[in-house]
């Protein structure tokens, strides 16, 4: 309801006030199957129900108006709520032994640097579908990896496959996006993965010593 009905709900207001909408997606609306980063107009096979009601938001958008821009976007990261890079972290503080997924592979996605390309995009007047995403791809394995690196931690660190962890939700092996369109419209590239990594815990360590 919130993903579909509530995108739909927000196009309709847009729409109603004579403005735009700018409705944001994931790399959950393809299956995974692909070997190359999908592009803005790949087929959507969505594989499971949030990837399914993502994918009816973005139906939905399009039906009510043309002055949207649909931003799919993947593997977030940043402050103010639950991400894999502060659980891995928290688990290696913790003592906890680390087994990370080592056959998915994506485009970590700093918030900052998400925000930041959605504003260049609305300043740019682009419309349409976009994919948003820090340049790079890694696997779950190599994120978490560089995380740590990052924060200076030296734990052991083991690989596991997708079998070897079942979820109620398919996830999807390849879900590289490409950002062509975006870059064509905004005139700018989005930073690489791992250097977004680094400034979410330099910015987070800076926040922490302030708390304190």
């Amino acid at each position: 309801r919130v993903n579909g009905l509530g995108a739909r709900n927000a196009a309709l207001a847009a729409a109603d006030g004579g403005a735009a909408v700018l409705a944001v997606s994931t790399d959950y609306v393809f299956d995974g199957t692909a070997t190359a980063p999908y592009a803005e107009d790949a087929a959507a096979a969505p594989a499971c129900v949030y990837g399914a009601s993502k994918w009816a938001g973005e139906q939905a958008v399009r039906a009510v108006t043309a002055r949207h821009a649909i931003v799919r976007t993947a593997w977030l990261f940043g402050p103010g709520g639950p991400n894999f890079v502060d659980t891995i972290l928290a688990k290696a503080r913790a003592g906890e032994a680390l087994r990370v997924v080592d056959d998915q592979r994506g485009s970590p996605t700093f918030t900052g640097d998400l925000a930041e390309g959605l504003v260049r995009l609305m300043a740019a007047g682009g419309l349409g579908t976009y994919h948003c995403t820090n340049s790079g791809d890694c696997t779950w394995y190599d994120l978490a990896a560089h995380a740590l690196a990052c924060a200076g931690l030296e734990v052991p660190l083991a690989r596991t496959d997708t079998a070897s962890f079942p979820r109620p939700a398919r996830r999807p092996a390849y879900s590289v996006l490409s950002n062509g369109r975006f870059e064509q419209v905004t005139g700018w590239r989005m930073p690489p993965w791992r250097d977004a990594v680094r400034r979410h815990l330099e910015a987070a360590a800076g926040a922490n010593g302030r708390d304190r």
